[in-house]
């Protein structure tokens, strides 16, 4: 409406009129400058984004924003110009929607100068190799937040006539918004602690910073806008309801009223947080979102139990994983949201090698630190890191007790959770053979030498009861879901027919996995165990091979 604008434009227009305002904004410049690039952090992260802002930029709001709402109503009343406000020909809803607007422009001009600022720094660092969706939704992110905080602070400012005290009340209205994330200093238990975490600031725009724009985070920041708003058409209309016969009865009205839409606004975060229909992936590469293969597999899971999931991330990484730990937190935090009750995860992040929580994981899951050689400012240093999880459901767990760099982190994820979830493992057999895939130990030379168990093996480990077959005898194939034998060329007739024998007894629903001895793997059908043998090579005869493991050579590839 025309009054609303005309409060807006005033109030816009009074803020830059007066060097004050301009203090400010430069200020809030500085300050998201230096959190966002400020040494060593953000070069050490090697990654093109704004995660050291978004650590910092509640804290930097808890300041800027109350200096904006102090002054919306308080300075109308020590000026006297109040009355006149209230005089005008419009309602309280008009003076009020206009005093937000006005702060909301005000704040909007400020962030878009930071965002200038911090993308001409980022596009100079990365010859203009920048992902503008991820860039966008972190900012979109930063400016629901403001939003947010403005609405509270607005509050504060229609409480008193004091500038002071406006400030003062605006920092503590929102200051257990921004307290909330670290929850877990002040409360011992770790149910609590994580939900009142889940509350904060924080928490909720992370989804923008991680370049997912979710339904849920924006229910959170509109319902905090609502109420704050109804809030200060209530406080700005205290002369209507206030003294006289009924005072006290409509102060009762308003009250319930007020509490009631702070229910609904709960009710509805809490509603949209456990049911969040929209999460939609901003970035360039689609980072930050599961692929749709992975979101069927979750959904189709019908596990007795919830599975839980803790990771156990270092706070400090070398630049080589520092990609791997960005993967695992993502997709960590995109299993919770989609997953809801199913999956529970408990990250532990910011870990130092000698803390508690180090000291727990490798008590419970067997998670310790794994020494990796790195490169710094050209000269080569090793470090002890921590990049593992554990999954658990009932009494099943799977431990990956670290996530190497160029490892595929989903299938990683999405195979320990599928195989705790069936809540039995099926067998896997290996056949003996002179691969010595078991382990074991060889005479070459003259002097005994144990052979270590084969990688191949672990990784299997993680999803089969893996066993080993004697081939002097029938294998029994029904004991097995799948067979593997390496370099069946070793064995000898007799041990050579009950391995075919064994495939032979199966439905010809094969597939052969063949790994040379330079490192490839490659997937081969339709093969029989006899036809495609050759020395120094690797053939798995598999049989009604899950789906996990039947693309795990498409998935390994690279990595191999």
């Amino acid at each position: 409406k025309r009054a609303a604008f005309a409060v807006m434009k005033r109030n816009f227009i009074g803020y830059f009129s007066n060097p004050t305002g301009y203090v400010f904004l430069c200020l809030f410049v500085l300050l998201t400058s230096l959190a966002a690039f400020w040494p060593h952090e953000f070069f050490n992260a090697n990654l093109a984004n704004l995660d050291q802002l978004t650590r910092y930029l509640p804290l930097i709001m808890l300041i800027f924003i109350p200096a904006v709402t102090m002054g919306i109503w308080a300075e109308e009343r020590r000026q006297g110009t109040d009355e006149l406000l209230l005089t005008l020909p419009a309602n309280d809803f008009d003076i009020v929607i206009g005093k937000y607007l006005a702060a909301a422009s005000i704040f909007t001009v400020s962030l878009l100068f930071s965002q200038l600022s911090n993308y001409s720094v980022l596009v100079s660092l990365t010859n203009g190799d920048l992902d503008a969706g991820l860039i966008f939704s972190t900012y979109l992110g930063y400016w629901l937040t403001g939003l947010a905080m403005l609405a509270i602070g607005m509050v504060a400012s229609f409480l008193t006539g004091n500038l002071t005290v406006g400030f003062i009340l605006g920092v503590v209205f929102n200051a257990p918004l921004v307290f909330a994330v670290y929850t877990d200093a002040i409360v011992p238990q770790a149910g609590w602690a994580r939900t009142f975490s889940d509350w904060s600031i924080a928490s909720q725009i992370d989804d923008f910073a991680r370049g997912v724009l979710s339904l849920s985070s924006g229910v959170y920041f509109v319902m905090l806008i609502v109420v704050g708003l109804y809030l200060s058409m209530v406080l700005i209309g205290k002369r209507h309801w206030s003294g006289g016969r009924d005072g006290e009865s409509m102060l009762g009205h308003y009250l319930l009223r007020a509490v009631s839409l702070v229910v609904i606004a709960l009710f509805a975060t809490l509603f949209f947080s456990n049911h969040d229909w929209v999460r939609v992936d901003a970035t360039e590469g689609k980072v930050s979102s599961l692929s749709p293969d992975t979101k069927r597999l979750i959904r189709s899971l019908e596990p007795e139990h919830p599975i839980y999931i803790d990771a156990f991330i270092s706070e400090d990484v070398p630049e080589s994983y520092v990609k791997t730990k960005f993967e695992l937190i993502s997709m960590l935090k995109e299993f919770q949201s989609m997953a809801g009750s199913d999956v529970i995860v408990h990250l532990h992040d910011g870990l130092e090698t000698f803390s508690e929580q180090a000291a727990l994981a490798e008590e419970r899951f067997g998670i310790t630190p794994q020494t990796v050689r790195t490169r710094d400012r050209g000269a080569f240093k090793e470090k002890e890191i921590i990049l593992g999880a554990a999954f658990s459901c009932g009494l099943e767990k799977v431990v990956v007790p670290f996530f190497d760099y160029g490892i595929p982190v989903e299938y990683e994820l999405v195979r320990s959770i599928v195989t705790v979830s069936e809540g039995t493992r099926q067998k896997l057999g290996i056949v003996r053979t002179d691969a010595q895939l078991m382990g074991g130990f060889s005479f070459a030379g003259g002097m005994p030498q144990q052979i270590p168990r084969n990688e191949l093996i672990s990784e299997l480990e993680k999803q089969f009861d893996v066993e080993e077959v004697d081939p002097t005898s029938p294998i029994p194939t029904d004991t097995y879901a799948a067979i593997l034998s390496g370099q069946p060329s070793s064995l000898g007739p007799a041990e050579l027919n009950n391995v075919v024998e064994a495939r032979s007894r199966r439905d010809s629903r094969l597939r052969f996995l063949r790994i040379r001895s330079r490192g490839s793997c490659r997937t081969q059908a339709a093969m029989t165990g006899a036809e495609k043998q050759s020395p120094g090579g690797m053939f798995a005869a598999v049989s009604r091979m899950p789906r996990a493991i039947s693309t795990w050579g498409d998935w390994h590839r690279s990595a191999w």
